[in-house]
């Protein structure tokens, strides 16, 4: 065998290893996926329930990978009842201010790819996916709406309609079935960020705590989801309350 023909098998053996090694390079090679929060984590209630909103980003490194869900598992840490709450919308982190207002765009929560050795933002808002509180109040509240429009609270002004209106039994029986369902209390919390990708889960677990002036803040939300219906036949702004609280990894 010459020295050409010595190279030429070398070469091609050498071709013959790189073309098999990479493709299963690639197979085995297993996508590691990191997920930082901002900090914070807002805590909301309304007419739909207790729920939050999580900013933070995804990192994958090694491979690229599909995100085709994130939820997160919040248990209260002195009775250890839970909630589990689904992604529901994505958050543009570009917010436009005009006239001072903060104005958020947002889509319906879907999968996203996260490109290999990069990261892709996640600011995401999670609530319950089958609406159990929001059914709950709208089922409970359907005997005050109909105060809310009856025309003798209409004719008076709002601060008599609102006096008239939180008098009610009924406004009093809803709103001891909101306070019923109302999750957050004073005390220590865990969250845990489910994060499923490709055909695998990631759990990144955090903690945090919510103070009286932070409960209390939230807690005003109860009478103004109760409200809201008045509010809009008197043409009243909402005003619910939310909450910015640390996150910290455990």
């Amino acid at each position: 065998m010459s020295v050409y023909e010595i190279i030429s098998v070398v070469l091609s053996s050498i071709a013959i290893i790189v073309s098999v090694y990479f493709p299963i390079k690639n197979f085995v090679t297993k996508a590691r996926v990191n997920f930082y929060p901002v900090g914070l984590v807002t805590l909301l209630f309304n007419q739909s329930g207790s729920y939050i909103q999580l900013n933070g980003v995804i990192e994958s490194e090694k491979k690229a990978v599909s995100v085709r869900k994130m939820s997160v598992k919040i248990k209260r840490e002195k009775d250890n009842q839970t909630i589990n709450l689904s992604w529901s919308y994505l958050i543009s982190p570009v917010n436009q201010r005009l006239v001072g207002n903060i104005l958020q765009t947002t889509e319906c929560a879907h999968p996203f790819r996260v490109e290999k050795d990069s990261i892709a933002a996640t600011f995401v808002e999670y609530t319950d996916p089958f609406d159990s509180f929001g059914r709950i109040f709208r089922n409970s509240a359907s005997e005050l709406n109909k105060i809310a429009e009856q025309s003798p609270i209409f004719q008076a002004n709002y601060s008599e309609a609102v006096k008239t209106y939180t008098e009610s039994e009924e406004f009093t029986k809803v709103k001891q079935i909101a306070e019923k369902e109302f999750f957050w209390e004073i005390g220590k919390y865990s969250l845990d960020v489910i994060v499923n990708y490709n055909n695998s889960k990631k759990v990144f677990n955090y903690a945090f705590t919510i103070t009286e002036q932070e409960f209390n803040e939230l807690k005003h939300n109860i009478d103004e989801a109760l409200l809201a219906a008045l509010k809009l036949r008197y043409n009243e702004k909402l005003a619910f309350h939310s909450s910015n609280v640390e996150l910290l990894e455990k």
